[in-house]
């Protein structure tokens, strides 16, 4: 604890320092057109903002803390007629050049010369390989949610992030981390028409940044201003498929399987007009989803016998249906609007999600009712002060707190009648579907967390911006995973099993964070350079086993259980990192760029908390097979080392390139080991799993990128990616599975393609027509097949992820007309999803590396059941969703 005061000390004295993450800022120079001298005094002003600065002795300004969006700024000086510069493009964390040539005043006095600019397509000042999204490109895309977007960047594979495990990227919403540090996933997602911009860094990112290893989504939401805006918009949609065969019911549908409906507006509060202003939104979604069970099966039976429901009660019945609602509200006040030194932000986010799909299983498909549901309650609360306390200089801070709290049942009532007998879940037959029974296991977890930011920013001089600041996060855990019982013990009656077993886990761990950074950003005309330094240091207060061969004491009150030895509390980690990256423009269109860092994280804590009793499950033998391993409050930080270099040129007036290399050094994942118990401890004999630090991998890739800026009405872009990522597992419980088979899979780990290693993929965008009358916007994505092991009846016939499966192509289409109708803007569209309705084979038959067939089928087997082989080997949920279609309407006022 005195290291963290000092180190929080020792920043805030040298404070002259800035926080990016949601802002950026103009910089340029104001000279006479006529004799090139610098205009010291003249008037810089961000028009409907309120913000401007004046040109110094040099006739250099500054102008800070901008939030991201387009502008049109003013120069104003007495004697020279005055000169508006619109399509200003501000974008967070960088740096936007304007320079003012200013002719004396020859015109009527009143009148001002407008110079219509052009954002750059070379970014001089990108030390990495970050790509920002902007509220008018997210509107033209053809995707629903902002995680689509963040998919189609080069270098990311279904949420990993040039190779990365899962869980290693941070989500931030207007400055604030909002992953779920149980999971490591985003705790809610924003909605597509609240978003101002989003910038996605995939390469090496700067000290600000902590606790992730792959990559940063930044989301800043929109905020009302003084004019009354506003929008509604809606569609309904359906799959449309030729693929009737795998997608079964899919066409005996309502038109409005998929219903959407969201809302925004925003303006001044009245009364304190000048003062108050306000952005709301909100979101109705519903989809039915694509894939379908049958009720043949009465799953609430506590006998073992089949119950197979009358012929006229089956019926179909959606496994993957999903119901979203969110709300987002945010309040600023500024407290002089002439000054604007003080403003305050308040916002609250609401979200809930209702999930069927996430616990699907192929085994149910005749008895869907059987198959538990999860329910997801997001919300969120908070508020920022932003302060300028001088020109160069102003200082942010931020109250937080979120709580992400998941349910799965299949009764939220756990000693509901309706749990069938344990034993009836099983299969009856080598080819059968569950013939009844329901998932026991009830899981409830809730996350909170409550975080204090403070940052500071000064333009210390027109060469050094620096940064600082101090955040502390204070975690509360909460678990309840139990499996419901009901058997002739109980005379079939449901019961949840005593406490403290595998089959009853609970928690509440408090685990704590703290971090500081400092950070220097260095523009010289011939070099960009930005250096930090960030300090975490982590406390997850929480006790270790002080014998892994001798876990566990009988518990005096209760012979059935047994208590952990634990020993002191695990240490507190602490971790430097380093960050570091130059930009070096090569000619007026061309820049280089490298970059170097230290990047630690955490593992999810989970990871840390699970098992909390170390209770061993005796009934599964040798290894504890039925039991979560042994969680491990002592884990280390992950550790990646990154590198990156790369050229961005401009090759005509509207097209870019940019070529991109990177390797990244990644040590300390997390994985398994087995322990034994020792002779003459309860258990004696018997394996189990625990949690350590041992995995590792590398990751080096290949980048091009090409953009055409909108010009002809035709815009586009064009991504590929090389990318070869292996590591020594893809899986930290590798070691526990392999264990378990019988025999155990003895193999001497080395690296290997991850389960994510797709080696090349390529990304394309085209745009077409003006798009304040009508667009078409085509996206296309391509991939080679990711890896898998090849295996027959559960026996390996080749090496570990040394085949692949087929090659991934799809299409989407998103097209519109405005209409402007009595004053309103209204805007049809229609989107396409899958345009071309492709069968993408995104899991395989290990023995055939197709999911279309696999040799099992010809093999003799009871099925047992009342389905088929057929209806058995055939699996919707390995292909990629079929071809969807959305009608819809937006109305802008």
């Amino acid at each position: 604890m005195k290291l963290i005061i000092a180190y929080i000390s020792l920043t805030l004295a040298i404070c002259n320092v800035s926080f990016a993450g949601t802002t950026g800022k103009i910089v340029g120079r104001v000279l006479d057109e006529t004799t090139g001298q610098p205009l010291p005094g003249a008037n810089l002003i961000l028009k409907g903002t309120g913000m401007g600065a004046a040109a110094d002795f040099g006739g250099n300004f500054i102008i800070l803390n901008i939030p991201p969006g387009t502008y049109t700024l003013t120069a104003r000086m007495i004697g020279y007629q005055a000169v508006d510069y619109e399509n200003v493009r501000v974008t967070i964390d960088l740096t936007t050049t304007i320079n003012f040539d200013m002719g004396v005043q020859a015109i009527e006095s009143g009148e001002v010369v407008t110079v219509i600019g052009k954002a750059p397509l070379v970014r001089m000042d990108l030390t990495s390989s970050s790509v920002s999204v902007s509220a008018e490109q997210i509107a033209v895309l053809p995707v629903n949610d902002f995680l689509g977007i963040v998919n189609l960047q080069a270098g990311v594979v279904d949420g990993h992030f040039r190779g990365g495990r899962g869980g290693e990227v941070l989500y931030l919403v207007d400055g604030i981390p909002v992953n779920d540090v149980f999971s490591g996933d985003l705790a809610f997602q924003v909605e597509n028409n609240a978003i101002q911009e989003m910038e996605i860094i995939s390469g090496t990112f700067n000290a600000e940044y902590g606790q992730v290893q792959s990559g940063v989504v930044n989301v800043v939401t929109k905020e009302g201003g003084q004019k009354y805006t506003g929008q509604i918009s809606s569609y309904i949609g359906d799959y449309v498929t030729g693929n009737n065969d795998i997608f079964e019911n899919i066409d005996d549908r309502s038109p409005t399987a998929i219903f959407d409906l969201k809302g925004s507006l925003s303006g001044p509060i009245p009364i304190f007009r000048e003062h108050l202003t306000f952005y709301v939104s909100g979101r109705n979604f519903h989809d039915e989803g694509h894939l379908y069970g049958k009720t043949v099966y009465n799953p609430s039976v506590t006998t073992n016998v089949t119950d197979v429901l009358p012929q006229s009660e089956w019926k179909y019945q959606s496994m993957n249906q999903i119901d979203r609602k969110s709300f987002q509200g945010k309040l600023t006040y500024v407290i002089d609007p002439k000054s604007k030194k003080d403003k305050i932000n308040f916002d609250i986010f609401k979200q809930n999600i209702e999930n069927k799909g996430a616990n699907f299983d192929h085994l149910f498909r005749f008895s869907p009712d059987g198959m538990a549901t999860q329910f997801k309650d997001s919300w969120s609360i908070g508020t920022r002060w932003s302060r300028i306390l001088s020109e160069n200089t102003f200082f942010t801070l931020k109250l937080h707190h979120f709580q992400n709290t998941t349910k799965s049942y299949v009764f939220e009532n756990p000693l509901d009648s309706g749990y069938s007998s344990d034993d009836r879940l099983r299969q009856r037959g080598n080819f059968s579907f569950y013939s009844g029974g329901t998932d026991m296991r009830n899981d409830w977890r809730q996350t909170r967390t409550s975080l204090l930011k403070a940052d500071i920013t000064s333009q210390v001089s027109t060469v050094h911006q620096l940064r600082s600041g101090v955040e502390v996060k204070i975690h509360r855990l909460s678990l309840h995973d139990f499996n419901v019982r009901n058997n002739a013990s109980s005379s079939f009656e449901s019961y949840i099993p005593v406490a403290g077993g595998t089959n009853n886990q609970a928690y509440i761990q408090k685990p704590k964070e703290f971090s500081a950074y400092l950070q220097d950003k260095i523009e010289i005309d011939y070099l960009i350079i930005n250096g930090g330094l960030r300090i975490d240091i982590f406390d997850p207060a929480a006790n270790v086993l002080l014998d892994f061969s001798r876990p566990q004491i009988l518990d005096p009150n209760d012979s059935t259980l047994t208590l952990p030895r634990l020993g002191e509390k695990a240490d507190q980690k602490i971790q430097v990192s380093p960050r570091f990256g130059i930009a070096y423009p090569i000619t007026d269109r061309g820049v280089i760029h490298i970059s170097y860092g230290h990047f630690f994280q955490i593992p999810s804590f989970e990871f840390l908390f699970t098992n909390p009793n170390f209770s061993i499950n005796t009934e599964s033998g040798r290894a504890s097979v039925f039991a979560e391993p042994f969680g491990n409050a002592d884990l280390k930080p992950q550790k990646t080392i990154s590198y990156e270099i790369g050229l961005q040129q401009q090759i005509a007036e509207d097209i870019e390139i940019d070529i991109t290399g990177y390797y990244k050094d990644i040590r300390n994942l997390l994985a398994t080991k087995i322990e034994t118990i020792a002779t003459g401890e309860t258990h004696s004999g018997v394996s189990y799993g625990r949690f350590i630090n041992r995995d590792f991998g590398n990751v080096r890739g290949l980048i091009f990128s090409l953009e055409k800026r909108a010009s002809n009405n035709i815009s586009g872009t064009l991504d590929y990616t090389y990318q070869i990522a292996k590591g020594n597992a893809s899986d930290p419980k590798s070691v526990l599975i392999d264990n378990q088979s019988d025999p155990p899979v003895q193999t001497e780990k080395e690296l290997v393609p991850l389960d994510w290693d797709r080696t090349q993929s390529m990304t394309l965008t085209v745009s077409l027509g003006p798009p304040k009358k009508y667009l078409i916007s085509i996206l296309g994505k391509m991939g080679t097949g990711l890896p898998y092991t090849p295996s027959f009846l559960d026996q390996r016939t080749g090496l570990e992820n040394s085949d692949r499966r087929p090659i991934t192509l799809n299409f989407d289409i998103n097209a519109f007309k405005v209409i402007n109708l009595s004053g309103l803007d209204v805007t049809i569209f229609v989107r396409i999803f899958n345009l071309f309705d492709r069968l993408n084979e995104r899991e395989v038959y290990n023995d055939t590396g197709r999911a279309t067939y696999t040799l099992e089928a010809n093999l003799p087997g009871i099925i047992g059941g009342l389905n088929t082989k057929e209806e058995f080997f055939n699996r919707p949920e390995w292909y990629s969703p079929p071809r969807q279609v959305n009608l819809g309407i937006t109305i802008d006022f």
